[in-house]
């Protein structure tokens, strides 16, 4: 079955909104720079704006994190302890920056331990040892397409709170809610 007319609709309305299309339809430069990159248009701007922002390294990762389920596990049983145990990873500021302290404690243990004793941290934690790895294999895939094209550098010094939100804000333009 073909799309519905809503769908298809939709899908120009997302690409608009993203600056990927002019509003004659026609591929922007943006828009042409997005499609040199096999993932989903609204992580592709986002990583565009981040290399402009000098963010590239740590957007990847929320990038990355937001293509797989949220690998925090929160069984019925175990809820305070689940929530005590996440909260050494949350930024009272930002959850895109729980993402990265989640990313950090998770490789910090595993460039120092076995498979095994990062299998068991991650229960103790409270992540889904599977999801982290999915989490990984989707940053190295981005990573790698990202380096066969010219003009991605990855970043050396931590990119600043406002570069990486405003990276990630470009790619999310419908779904900005404001708190209140």
């Amino acid at each position: 079955d073909p799309p519905s007319k809503q769908a298809i609709a939709g899908g120009f309305q997302l690409l608009r909104e993203l600056n990927a299309l002019d509003e004659d339809r026609t591929l922007t430069r943006t828009g042409r720079d997005m499609a040199r990159l096999p993932i989903d248009p609204t992580l592709s701007r986002m990583l565009l704006q981040a290399r402009e922002e000098n963010a590239l390294s740590e957007v990847l990762v929320i990038a990355a994190a937001i293509s797989v389920q949220d690998p925090r596990e929160r069984p019925l049983e175990e809820q305070a302890e689940a929530d005590q145990m996440h909260r050494q990873f949350h930024d009272k500021n930002s959850d895109f920056l729980t993402y990265l302290n989640i990313w950090k404690a998770y490789h910090d243990k595993m460039a120092s331990t076995s498979q095994n004793q990062l299998r068991r941290f991650c229960k103790a934690h409270y992540l889904s040892y599977m999801r982290m790895r999915e989490w990984r294999d989707i940053h190295a895939q981005i990573t790698e397409s990202l380096r066969s094209i010219k003009g991605f550098t990855f970043n050396d010094k931590p990119a600043e709170y406002d570069a990486i939100h405003r990276s990630v804000l470009t790619g999310l333009l419908s779904s900005v809610a404001r708190k209140t």
